[in-house]
């Protein structure tokens, strides 16, 4: 539970940091009727204080945990939800909500993955992992085959990109994250094996996410200043 809610408050300090103005990212909540980036922003801090009370309930009220563990759950999906919008939002053709979505829950399934697979709950842990890797490879690879389409199409660019400018990174996604499931599946009771595994996937995800952000056709992150 601790290094849960450790990992958790790591990667919502983390993104704070990707903020065009992250000094003043206080000022999200004045824009919750309107801006996705501020909704992005009060979801994440609502899921990181459930999430502190879950941890808590585990040591002092152990009654609670399982409604606060679900609670945190379903704020953890809808705070991904936001991010999800914020790209959608941009109507860039890379970022749109099918894409992003799949990519964004996608981690989410093959995070939690592993996180079963290290409590040897092997049965639950395979399922989420292949799953959440097979979506997102297979849009991934659709993606991909844009590159043979015509100019005109929204996502020859992206594919383009991927397969011509940053080879090394695309393969470095595809190569850790096959390998990586491979493992798991061999010998899903082998703890060594998911160390490696688990490190695999995350870099794997890291290569993902960083082709997220070079492929796109117009790459500004939201709520930047203009150039």
């Amino acid at each position: 539970a601790l290094v849960n809610l450790a990992f958790a408050m790591i990667g919502i300090n983390a993104s704070v940091l990707h903020l065009g103005r992250p000094l003043k990212a206080w000022r999200a909540f004045l824009g919750l009727t309107h801006s996705w980036l501020s909704r992005e922003i009060f979801a994440f801090s609502a899921y990181a204080g459930v999430l502190t009370l879950a941890v808590a309930a585990v040591f002092f009220q152990p009654a609670y945990q399982g409604l606060l563990w679900g609670a945190s759950a379903v704020m953890g999906l809808f705070a991904v939800f936001t991010s999800v919008m914020i790209y959608h939002d941009t109507a860039r053709a890379f970022w749109r909500f099918s894409l992003s979505a799949t990519k964004f829950f996608g981690t989410c399934l093959i995070a939690a993955g592993v996180g079963f697979l290290f409590l040897n709950a092997t049965v639950t842990g395979g399922i989420l992992l292949t799953g959440g890797v097979i979506a997102k490879l297979a849009v991934e690879a659709l993606l991909l085959a844009q590159a043979k389409r015509d100019v005109d199409n929204a996502l020859w660019l992206p594919a383009r990109i991927q397969l011509e400018s940053v080879p090394g990174i695309t393969a470095l996604r595809w190569g850790s994250t096959l390998l990586a499931t491979v493992l798991v599946l061999a010998s899903p009771g082998s703890v060594s094996l998911m160390i490696v595994a688990a490190m695999l996937l995350l870099v794997g995800e890291l290569a993902e996410r960083a082709l997220f952000f070079v492929a796109v056709d117009s790459p500004k992150m939201p709520g930047s200043a203009a150039a």
